[in-house]
């Protein structure tokens, strides 16, 4: 959308304007993205970003993204939301579909920039080693910019590698697709935002292996879900992480319905009632400021609403919290945590939580 309507329809008109932020320029990696002329397009995206952060708030879907407009913008107006399913009530994983008689890996995306195939073609035959019962699915088409890019892959395949290259799949075939997968792989270089296929993950309970990159491993941290990280780049890796999940019937079981928990907490229709709150809260907060002449408490607690450190989602990111870690005890959710490799070092780890996510539909 135009960055200017927020001015406008906040002003004259009076509307609320409140945007999501699929992501934000300064966790773009333009190099792997392939843009060109850098300078000039950070100027431009910087003042679109100012321009953008004048409506009333503003969601972002990862932890990272909300950190850098409060630090380098002095936002005092952004919520961190989440990307969501968009399953009404999910179907929990049928593993009667997975492993029989061979195990399916997914890799689905729009392909030639920063989601690329080169590590996963060569993780490939490292895993078969291993585990021979396995064969790749990679569906979805190429990026606008990289025509070509996935059919040029499949032509440097060997005849006899189970690969099986789809392309586009149509939305109704989506269900199908995920339900039969063993694990989602996402063996990108970079990120440019929360992602749709790990989302998708969630949705159909299906494990997720995928390259450790910080945005990834906020969205994994912040949405609980379970992934194991490999480093960018390292098909030797990639490998061992697929191989250790497929190895352990109990680990691929625990993940699976550890990612379909965590799919049942961000349906969209948890999604829209975090919207609503947050426009409640806007209203009750606006209501407050123009009541005129306060009491004494009320108008310690209007200046508390107006303070820098009361951000506009100074309590709803806490309940929210609260209620997931709720949700996580009554059903026996491990950490995150508990699904990345033993031996990685704390710096490869997920946070549980703590740390500082496009969809291929």
């Amino acid at each position: 959308m135009p960055v200017f309507p927020p001015l406008l329809l906040r002003g004259p008109r009076g509307f609320f304007t409140h945007i999501t932020l699929h992501h934000i320029i300064e966790h773009v990696d333009f190099a792997a993205a392939g843009v060109k002329r850098e300078r000039l397009f950070r100027v431009g995206t910087n003042l679109a970003t100012k321009a953008l952060l004048r409506a009333h708030s503003v969601s972002v879907l990862l932890p990272g993204y909300r950190h850098t407009l409060v630090t380098k913008y002095s936002a005092k107006n952004v919520l961190l939301g989440t990307h969501g399913t968009f399953a009404s009530i999910p179907s929990p994983p049928d593993f009667s579909k997975r492993g029989n008689p061979e195990h399916r890996l997914l890799a689905i995306g729009h392909w030639g920039t920063y989601k690329r195939l080169e590590t996963l073609m060569e993780a490939l035959p490292l895993v078969l080693k291993k585990v021979p019962n396995v064969r790749l699915v990679v569906a979805g088409a190429n990026h606008h910019t990289k025509a070509g890019y996935w059919e040029s892959i499949r032509d440097a395949q060997p005849p006899e590698m189970p690969i099986d290259f789809r392309g586009y799949v149509p939305e109704e075939a989506i269900p199908e697709l995920y339900q039969s997968m063993s694990i989602v792989v996402m063996p990108y270089d970079s990120a440019t935002g929360s992602s749709g296929p790990a989302h998708q993950a969630c949705e159909f309970g299906v494990p997720i292996v995928c390259a450790d990159i910080e945005d990834l491993r906020g969205m994994a941290a912040n949405e609980n879900m379970a992934v194991r990280f490999h480093k960018r780049g390292d098909a030797q890796d990639l490998a061992d992480q697929i191989v250790t999940i497929l190895q352990s019937p109990e680990l691929l079981h625990q993940m699976a319905e550890h990612n379909f928990t965590a799919g049942v907490e961000m349906t969209m229709t948890s999604v829209v009632k975090n919207y609503l709150r947050w426009f409640q809260l806007h209203k009750c907060k606006r209501a407050i400021r123009n009541a005129g002449s306060l009491a004494g408490p009320r108008r310690l607690w209007n200046r508390a609403l107006r303070s820098q450190d009361a951000a506009p989602d100074w309590n709803l990111e806490s309940a929210l919290s609260t209620e997931r870690n709720d949700v996580d005890d009554r059903h026996g959710i491990a950490a995150a945590s508990s699904y990345t490799h033993p031996s990685e070092s704390a710096d490869h780890s997920v946070s549980d939580g703590k740390s500082s996510s496009e969809s291929a539909r």
